[in-house]
């Protein structure tokens, strides 16, 4: 683990209160312990002085005169139920010493001290209840316990006097000590390992979560961090990869918007270095001939002045159509109306009605296959976008005898593609994209803006679609092809699709 880690900063901290905490009890439990130890010890001999007192009383009352052995046996057996009572004697209310236990170690019966006890002692030995003192005996200071022998009917004539040391005090105490010690550096151990454990399992996931930031801001959208802590930290990582979710989605839709962004200006410039370039030639043609009408008008020239008028009003309309239709292509995509269910046979006929003049000028056959299905669009633009296809293909028939336009469908995978076929002179596959440009025009020598089919594209990308064209080259006629947003209604689409024969 890393020193600057939180993982070891937690662990760190959690074992320094844990070793804080568990020393500090120990501490109090050792110092403490003295005062419990030797309470413990009190407590004992009282217990052990109230049971003993009465069998020891009777023992000497029965065998005292005439069976001092089985006195001693008696007097024996109790003081070995307690290490810590080290003597005992029993005397009357006198004062007088009836039986000293260090008679025990005598073989013979030993006769009773005459000395009268003090008067603390004798006080002590009149009372009905146990008294206790401490006392200094053979150079050690002990507890003195002085239990009354309370006979029938009240009546008190013996005590016992317990003399209790404290000797065994230090070695219990330092018993007591390496026991807790042991304890305390066990539960330490056991502590820090749970802390530790604890520890990792909260920073674990926050690394997780750390090492997934980081390489989220490195631009690494598609990590994932993966937290089953089952707790708020696996709420975090959900919420985190949700965010990384939508963060990767929000940047690919900003690439997409900076490519199609780039992909407009740079149409943009396009457009307008083609415009000013279209739009010059007309005002060059407006200037060239109002010289000429100047001077025939000084001359009289009636004649010149009406034919350069009428080139001059004609570059005027040029101008005017390109304006018209580029302020028509400006619109497209800008104002767009609510799409709606349209029977794609209606738009091809109402697209043919509308280019009728151009088709029976050409003496042009169009078939309209009866199977075009239902599409969700903009039935005005749609009917524009194949207008426009239809004019177009009736125009460049060239010399065809049998000039025909086809308008169908076919299916290509899950899309729907719809085609206007035409047996005219075709488009060299070099010209198949520069065909979609704003004012290019194949041949100039014919009718047209150049901007019909820039139009189209314009139409079929706002409905979703794309379009282009399928040509062999010269003679081989064309197949201008779009596609659009999901259809309403398909039925098997005819096995057509070439350029009309």
């Amino acid at each position: 683990m890393r020193i600057g880690s939180l993982r070891t900063r937690v662990s760190l901290w959690v074992a320094l209160v844990v070793v804080l905490a568990l020393t500090a009890h120990a501490a109090y439990l050792v110092g403490t312990a003295h005062a419990r130890l030797r309470s413990r010890l009190e407590a004992n001999a009282r217990l052990f002085a109230g049971l003993a007192t009465e069998p020891l009383c009777r023992a000497l009352e029965t065998f005292g005169n005439s069976g001092f052995f089985r006195f001693r046996q008696v007097a024996v057996e109790t003081l070995e139920r307690t290490p810590d009572v080290v003597a005992f004697e029993i005397r009357d209310v006198q004062g007088r010493q009836l039986f000293h236990s260090r008679e025990l170690a005598a073989a013979e019966p030993v006769p009773p001290a005459s000395d009268v006890a003090d008067p603390e002692l004798l006080a002590a030995l009149r009372e009905i209840r146990p008294t206790e003192a401490q006392v200094t005996q053979d150079g050690e200071r002990r507890l003195r316990i002085v239990v009354p022998h309370m006979e029938d009917f009240g009546r008190h004539r013996l005590a016992v006097v317990y003399y209790v040391s404290y000797a065994s005090l230090p070695a219990e105490l330092q018993r007591y000590a390496a026991g807790t010690l042991a304890i305390t550096l066990a539960s330490i151990a056991a502590a820090i390992g749970l802390g530790l454990a604890l520890a990792r399992s909260v920073t674990r996931p926050l690394a997780a979560l750390t090492e997934g930031a980081e390489r989220l801001a490195g631009g690494d959208f598609g990590h994932r961090v993966e937290v089953r802590s089952g707790d708020e930290l696996q709420r975090v990582g959900e919420a985190f990869n949700e965010m990384a979710q939508r963060l990767a989605s929000t940047v690919t839709e900003l690439r997409d918007s900076m490519a199609e962004l780039e992909r407009r200006n740079a149409e943009l410039q396009r457009f307008t270095y083609t415009v000013s370039h279209d739009l010059r030639s007309p005002l060059v043609t407006v200037q060239g001939f109002l010289g000429a009408v100047e001077q025939a008008a000084l001359r009289g020239d009636t004649r010149r002045v009406s034919e350069d008028v009428a080139r001059i009003r004609s570059a005027a309309n040029r101008m005017e159509r390109l304006l018209r239709e580029l302020l028509e292509l400006s619109r497209v995509g800008r104002v767009v109306g609510e799409p709606q269910a349209v029977a794609l046979s209606e738009v091809a006929r109402e697209a043919v009605a509308l280019a009728a003049g151009r088709i029976a000028e050409r003496g042009v056959e169009v078939e309209i296959d009866p199977s075009l299905p239902v599409v969700a669009c903009e039935r005005a633009r749609l009917v524009e976008a194949v207008q426009n296809l239809v004019d177009n293909a009736a125009k460049f028939m060239g010399d065809q005898a049998r000039p025909r336009i086809r308008i169908s469908w076919r299916r290509d995978g899950g899309r729907a593609v719809f085609t206007v076929a035409d047996n005219g002179i075709g488009i060299a596959p070099r010209h198949h994209e520069t065909v979609f440009g704003l004012f290019d025009r194949l041949d100039p020598g014919v009718e047209g803006t150049g901007i019909g089919l820039a139009l189209v594209r314009r139409i079929v990308e706002v409905h979703g679609g794309e379009v282009w064209v399928e040509s062999e080259g010269g003679g081989q006629g064309a197949t201008f092809c779009f596609t659009l947003g999901e259809i309403g209604g398909s039925p098997t689409p005819p096995d057509s699709g070439k350029p009309a024969p």
